[in-house]
């Protein structure tokens, strides 16, 4: 019984390799780009509210010791922001040149050439 079986697997095993294309770049890219499309905006809205944080620990502040706690909260703020949408830009030029199409994009489909 186990030979039938095997030799069933080993001549259907052709048939499950062909069944789609591989190209693991591309698998890979469109895992990253479905990460980021669920993790950035949570990223800059977290980060967009450490900097108005900062803003308002500035304005409320009176100490020049509090001021300067306030204005580097609002830098560090600023330069997540600034890492996340680099980031963010980075996969997408990735995508582009490596013909990645975006999920929500539908695919182009062929037309007959009037």
């Amino acid at each position: 019984m186990k030979k039938l079986l095997y030799s069933i697997g080993f001549w259907a095993l052709p048939l499950f390799v062909l069944a789609q294309g591989f190209n693991p770049f591309t698998n890979i890219l469109t895992k990253v780009k479905n990460i980021l499309d669920l993790v950035v905006p949570i990223v800059i809205t977290l980060a967009l509210i450490y900097f108005i944080w900062g803003v308002a620990q500035y304005v409320t502040a009176k100490d020049d010791d509090k001021k300067a706690e306030a204005r580097d909260t609002m830098i560090y703020g600023t330069i997540g922001l600034f890492v996340i949408v680099s980031v963010w830009g980075i996969v997408m030029l990735l995508q582009q040149f490596t013909g990645v199409q975006p999920i929500n994009t539908p695919p182009t489909l062929p037309t007959i050439p009037s």
